[in-house]
């Protein structure tokens, strides 16, 4: 899977245009051809002008292995290409 990540959500902006669901790491493993796993708790407001497609995901940054460009506890939206 391709990915492209271009926003860290803050939960903060604007008006918001889409729901993106947050998914736990668990449930990322299982993602298929831009299927998101059912029963998804959590959801994220993007901001209206940023544009995701309809397979596009949230992830909570579980650990500091990715710092500085992503700190424990951050949600970074990731928005699959085909």
């Amino acid at each position: 899977m391709r990915s492209e990540v271009g926003y860290k959500a803050s939960g903060r902006g604007g008006e918001a245009a889409q729901q993106i669901p947050i998914l736990r790491w668990e449930q990322v493993k299982r993602v298929k051809n831009g299927r998101i796993p059912r029963k998804i708790k959590e959801h994220i407001s993007l901001p209206s002008e940023l544009r995701v497609s309809d397979t596009a995901f949230a992830v909570h940054v579980a650990d500091n292995l990715m710092e500085p460009e992503f700190k424990e506890g951050e949600v970074v939206v990731i928005n699959p290409t085909a």
